[in-house]
């Protein structure tokens, strides 16, 4: 059982079906929350996770619980690992009434004797931020929101955001800055007896004061309670013991040590066996065990900056010398003597979690080190670990999608490696197992470093394909199992950049931008370019070039042209958004304009944005799509004369920056682009947009492709099915063979029949536009199993004219033009 985590921030096919609410939770829903699902989406099979947070296992149902950093909250294993699923039917809730919600990713997951299982969540940015907890081992439909700000403001007027949560057999405790409360099973919160308000307790704190960590007695009365208050807003702080009246500070090993996270022996009842993490004056962390209540402490500090997550206990593991607790250093070391000793981990696990089996000691699961969600160890937590099945842990961060033309190649750039199949057509493969021999490879071997942040593919040679990450880029030209890493000279120092995307101009000449994503790049990025296919790398930076984010290229006859476009969010104005141009196939470059304005919802707008992506019109080199902004401000515009002037699409609109753009090749006049979690196409003809898609709270798509629409979002990689209307014309249409889609009698009078095949069982949608792209009628949205099928559409009402049909199902989309007569 798990009892008090650190606060360390950051088979086949499944649907995350965003119309689907569990009833027990929508009576959660306050009565003026409207939720308006739009679209859905299939995983295209590429699981792991790059960051769990935190690793538990209920003892009642031996069901392990993972918790995952952003945005998808917590997932649970019935079979070891081998599969997952969420448990929350949908993964975070959002009451407009309040911006109350289950925040998105997972801080903390704990559990406890009794089959009580808590989360602590917290939207990216900080928001809707939560502790949920379900009474009953975490089934799904069983859980509810324990506290949030939204709800302490509800009960005494206060509320801001939750910071910690503790867990023991009777209580529930959950920290929203600088109040305490706490909850259980049997009663709903009591404001007199249940809430606390630390400075009544504690004079002088300012406003700045917060409670990041608790531990928590395991009695009747939940006292005493252990707890770290910052007051200076350092995720750092002071320790206090509190017996529900009186709150004393408790002196640490020396007096310059700053307290991280604390942890209780899980059945202590008197609350004495306490351990601590400290950041000491020299900002190396240490370990401390007290048993008399942090009145005396033992060093228990394996080497500096180690960092202790868990202090675990199950009755089963006879350990009479730590009366059956574990003390776990993940990816380091464990210790069962509180300390005394210490057994080394294997390397194989990454330093984030670990959970060890209560009924079985020789059975752990730890986090991998290659980011691939969990691995296992029938051997003790010392022993050799194997990589997990990890079905449906859907939590790999997708950066980039690289595809050739004909999508028979996929090489998909993640948080967790590199990942490449040649089997994305193959109905009969399962999405899990196209990326594994003999159809695909992730990760792909021979990678510098597991988050690979770019990627791109040879249009002429579909072998030859770079990958770009902090440290350089990786290159081969014989296909995945030839890549070979190379740092260029004068490659940049600095941690916090990394290669943010690729573009082949043509096979020997290739540009590479770089650029980061936090204050430590303030003022630091490059261009690099290749004149003979990535073996070799030459800096082109001009002068004032700061954060690179996107390539785009434009093409008309022998005419190419380059643009590149920078910036960095909430940072300086000397990081402020600039396109850049290059005329000369990437050797010199010219800054044209500086980044659009950005809008937000309340009125608000801020001058030259960051941008972060460009899609430049198939049909020319002058016509660009920006997708720009800053934290919640939002620009998509178009230029017609190549960057000098922008025109704002004044209805895309949405909640925070525009994140990535692509043009619909077939239909270049449909542009498709995402703003945070929404995806929306926008109609170059009749000047408007529509949302198609809507993703969960929290998550962010940065990086879409069109053939079907295809997302990488920070929880995966997925295949959106959307019912938007389309913009189109008869003179942009591109010829597609229509065999598998007839529709007779063409022209038609009255009855218009459609005949269609599809291979599998899968849904259909059938829609009628007029010319402009304007929707007029659906003519079928429904599941049609295997074979062939005909539909009749009666349109006596219908006017005469030209019109268009457009078939879609989970493989492929057909536009077919018809003609109505009288």
């Amino acid at each position: 059982m798990k009892t008090q985590l650190n606060l360390k921030f950051f088979g086949g096919v499944f649907f995350l079906m965003l119309s689907i609410l569990n009833t027990s939770l929508y009576a959660q829903l306050d009565t003026c929350t409207t939720l308006t699902p739009i679209g859905k989406r299939a995983n295209l099979g590429i699981f792991g996770a790059k960051r769990v947070t935190d690793l538990t296992i209920c003892h009642l149902n031996n069901r392990l619980f993972a918790a995952v950093e952003n945005p998808v909250s917590v997932f649970f294993s019935d079979d070891s690992a081998k599969s997952w699923h969420l448990s929350f039917p949908i993964d975070s809730f959002e009451f407009n009434c309040g911006n109350q919600g289950w925040g998105g990713g997972a801080v903390k997951v704990l559990t406890n004797n009794v089959g009580w299982v808590a989360v602590q969540t917290a939207q990216q940015g900080g928001r809707l931020t939560t502790s949920v907890i379900s009474y009953q081992q975490g089934d799904t439909g069983t859980w509810k929101t324990s506290m949030d700000g939204h709800k302490l403001f509800e009960l005494i007027g206060q509320g801001l955001n939750v910071h910690s949560i503790a867990l023991s057999d009777y209580w529930l405790y959950t920290s929203v800055n600088n109040y305490i409360t706490r909850e259980k099973e049997s009663a709903p919160i009591n404001i007199s007896t249940d809430i606390f308000n630390i400075n009544t307790y504690i004079t002088g704190l300012g406003s700045n004061s917060k409670i990041i960590g608790m531990a928590l007695a395991n009695t009747p009365s939940g006292f005493p309670l252990y707890f770290i208050l910052d007051t200076n807003n350092r995720n750092i702080g002071q320790l206090y013991k509190f017996d529900g009246t009186t709150a004393t500070a408790i002196s640490t090993p020396h007096n310059s040590d700053s307290v991280m996270s604390i942890y209780m022996h899980p059945t202590n009842i008197t609350g004495d066996t306490i351990l601590i993490n400290i950041k000491t004056g020299d900002h190396s962390i240490n370990h401390f065990i007290s048993f008399d209540g942090g009145v005396n402490w033992n060093d228990i500090t394996l080497y500096n900056n180690g960092y202790i997550t868990d202090f675990d206990y199950s009755s089963s593991w006879s350990l009479p010398s730590s009366n059956n607790s574990i003390i776990i250093m993940p990816g380091v070391a464990i210790s069962e003597d509180f300390g005394a000793t210490w057994s080394p981990l294997n390397n194989q696990t990454l330093n984030d979690a670990m959970v060890i089996s209560p009924i079985n000691s020789n059975m752990a699961f730890a986090t991998s080190n290659q980011g691939l969600g969990i691995v296992t160890s029938n051997t003790g937590a010392s022993g050799t670990y194997t990589l997990a099945d990890n079905f449906h842990l859907a939590a790999v961060k997708v950066n980039k999608i690289a595809r050739t033309e004909n999508k028979s190649i996929f090489y998909v750039a993640t948080s967790s490696g590199l990942a490449y199949t040649t089997a994305y057509n193959d109905t009969t493969v399962a999405n899990h197992a196209k990326w594994k021999s003999p159809y695909g490879l992730f990760p792909i071997p021979n990678m510098n470093g597991g988050n690979v942040n770019a990627v791109a593919i040879d249009p002429n040679d579909s072998l030859h394909v770079i990958a770009g990450f902090g440290n350089g880029f990786a290159i081969t030209t014989t296909g995945p199992l030839g890549f070979a890493n190379t740092t260029p000279a004068g490659w940049h120092t600095s941690p916090s950049l990394f290669v943010k995307d690729i573009k082949f101009v043509n096979s020997q000449i290739v540009v590479a931008v770089v650029g980061g994503e936090n204050s430590e790049a303030i003022g630091l990025g490059d261009i690099w370019r290749s004149v003979d296919g990535g073996a070799t790398w030459n800096k082109v930076t001009p002068l004032n070039f700061n954060n690179g984010n996107t390539i785009a290229i434009g093409t008309l006859g022998t005419d190419t042209v380059l643009y590149v476009g920078t910036g960095l969010s909430g940072t300086s104005i000397e990081n402020n958004g600039v396109l850049w141009q290059s005329t000369d196939l990437g050797v010199l470059w010219d800054s044209i304009n500086t980044g659009p304005t950005a809008y937000n919802s309340d009125g608000s707008s801020i001058n030259e944005v960051p941008i972060y992506d460009i899609a430049v019109d198939p049909r020319g080199i002058d016509t660009l799509y920006i997708a720009a902004g800053s934290n919640l401000h939002y620009a998509f515009v178009k230029s017609t004369d190549g960057g000098l002037t922008y025109n704002n699409i004044s209805d895309a609109t949405g909640e925070g920056a525009f994140t990535t753009v692509t043009i619909n090749k077939n239909h270049p006049d449909s542009v498709y682009t995402a703003i945070r979690r929404d995806i929306l196409v926008y109609n170059a003809i009749t000047d408007s947009t529509k949302t198609i898609y809507r993703g969960l709270p929290g998550e962010f798509v940065p990086d879409l492709q069109y053939g079907s629409i295809l997302v990488g979002t920070s929880t995966g990689f997925y295949k959106i099915t959307e019912f938007a209307n389309i913009s189109t014309s008869i003179n942009n249409i591109i010829p597609i063979k229509l065999d598998l889609v007839n529709s007779f009698p063409n022209p038609f009078n009255d009855i218009l029949n459609i005949e269609f095949s599809n291979s599998n069982d899968m849904n259909v949608s059938i829609i009628l536009y007029d010319l402009l792209g304007h929707k007029i009628a659906n003519l079928c949205e429904n599941f049609f199993s295997a074979g062939k099928h005909i539909i009749s559409y009666h349109g006596a009402s219908l006017k005469a004219g030209n019109y268009l049909i457009r078939y879609v199902d989970s493989d492929k989309t057909i536009t077919k033009k018809i003609i109505k007569i009288k």
